[in-house]
């Protein structure tokens, strides 16, 4: 072959990869964009419906359910990365002297949440094991109350069916993002809509570019130490410390926390996109006794615990309600509860979950 040939021939050899990764490409942004589109439709017609925390859960179900019937969906990391990191900083710049004050109680709600743990654990298996015919790996994982990552890499580790676990784990996390909006909105606990997130005067640009730059130095030490969530917990961290001394005083505007919702909301919802829908139905039923079973412990559990110390059940069921850290966090911010005492609940919980589950789940498997 001449060496015109040979070129022409590399030449074509090398572009049609670059074409197939430009296609490629365009499709997965447009997938995002798609996505992008539903959860702001969504997510704004939930706020002007006045339904409670409607930015976030309104995008987090009409992403949910269009994953569900087959469109096409997708959230970029950096989308996640960006949402939580705004969310988290929310959070630590909400921090106030009522969060402080509120420490001495929380060995009591630790308490209160650490049994509604155990009793989770151990009704959960049970009935999915007696009432569905579940394996015993399986009904255990499923019902691991967070850590959802975590919960996976184990469930494939030892042995369970990890489809069927993604399934339950993740109907129980949307179930807990739309009942608890919906049941303290019904009851009164929390007003409607989303109007809690600007009752404080928001931070000047001064103070939003210093709680930017916390969040931002807060996020890169939590990642170099291999904190897990480091963009919402090093950036809620940043926005304490500064809320907690009085270097910044008032809230971040709802212009800029309001996407941060939505796209938390898009990032939880397209987790459902991954979801074999033949399975997904044969294991609903399993799901939605799960998630009943999770709601109603924590529910009960936070009643108890309510009445004990005189706070609002609503702070104390997202403060035990076994969703994600970070979800349950924002869930409590656009719902004008103490989103600092629910965090640092979910923290706590994540972190006994960590050191504590792989001990109990290998002498039970």
């Amino acid at each position: 072959m001449s060496p015109a040939r040979r070129s022409r021939s590399h030449d074509q050899a090398v572009k049609l990869p670059a074409g197939n990764a430009r296609k490629r490409t365009f499709g997965q942004h447009g997938h995002v964009l798609l996505a992008c589109a539903i959860a702001i439709a969504g997510g704004l017609a939930a706020h002007a419906a006045n339904f409670p925390a409607g930015l976030l859960a309104g995008a987090m179900v009409s992403v949910a359910v269009a994953a569900l019937v087959g469109v096409p969906v997708a959230a970029p990391d950096i989308l996640r990365r960006v949402a939580f990191l705004t969310v988290g900083a929310t959070i630590g710049a909400s921090v106030s002297q009522e969060t402080l004050a509120s420490l001495p109680s929380w060995p009591v709600s630790l308490a209160a949440l650490a049994l509604s743990l155990v009793a989770l654990m151990f009704a959960g298996p049970f009935a999915l094991q007696r009432v569905f015919g579940y394996d015993h790996r399986t009904a255990v994982m499923a019902c691991v109350p967070g850590a959802f990552s975590f919960v996976l890499a184990f469930s494939d580790e030892t042995g369970a069916d990890t489809r069927r676990v993604a399934i339950i784990q993740t109907m129980r996390l949307a179930g807990l993002f739309v009942a608890i909006p919906l049941i303290l909105g019904a009851t009164a606990t929390v007003p409607t809509g989303d109007a809690t997130l600007t009752e404080r005067s928001s931070l000047p640009p001064l103070s939003l570019i210093t709680l930017l730059a916390a969040a931002l130095v807060g996020a890169w030490i939590c990642r170099r130490i291999g904190v897990a969530a480091p963009e919402f917990i090093g950036a809620m961290l940043g926005g304490m410390v500064l809320s907690a001394s009085g270097v910044i005083d008032g809230a971040v505007p709802l212009a800029i926390a309001g996407p941060a919702f939505i796209a938390t909301g898009l990032v939880i919802g397209v987790r459902f996109a991954n979801i074999d829908r033949a399975l997904f139905l044969k294991s609903l039923a399993a799901g939605v006794m799960v998630f009943a079973l999770s709601s109603g412990i924590t529910a009960s559990a936070a009643i108890v615990t309510a009445a004990l110390l005189g706070e609002p059940f609503g702070k104390l069921w997202l403060a035990m309600a076994p969703g994600g850290l970070d979800s349950m966090a924002a869930l409590a911010l656009a719902l004008g509860h103490d989103p600092a005492f629910v965090a640092g609940h979910q923290v706590l919980r994540f972190l006994g979950l960590s050191f504590v589950l792989p001990i109990i789940l290998r002498r039970a498997l």
